[in-house]
């Protein structure tokens, strides 16, 4: 079951230089103001993940082998399924 995110508009005051940043982000990211804000804020104020032990473990194995030369393409794995 999905939920659907409830949103809030905010005004707020910014310096002229901010403004300008990130009017070239967005510009740079084919987004909106709002949504490089919205991303800026998300970034800086949500908690982090940190992985378990278990999951440490397994990204541990996984480097170890792709440094092993352990792994296939996914070339090669596509050409597995034609």
């Amino acid at each position: 079951m999905t939920t659907k995110t409830k949103y809030r508009s905010l005004s707020i005051s910014l310096p002229e230089e901010v403004v300008k940043r990130v009017d070239k982000e967005a510009k740079r990211r084919y987004q909106s103001r709002s949504d490089v804000i919205r991303e800026s804020i998300l970034i800086n104020l949500m908690p982090t993940y940190t992985p378990t032990k278990a999951e440490n473990k397994a990204l541990d194995e996984a480097r170890n082998a792709y440094h092993a030369g352990e792994f296939i393409k996914l070339e090669d794995l596509e050409n597995e399924f034609k």
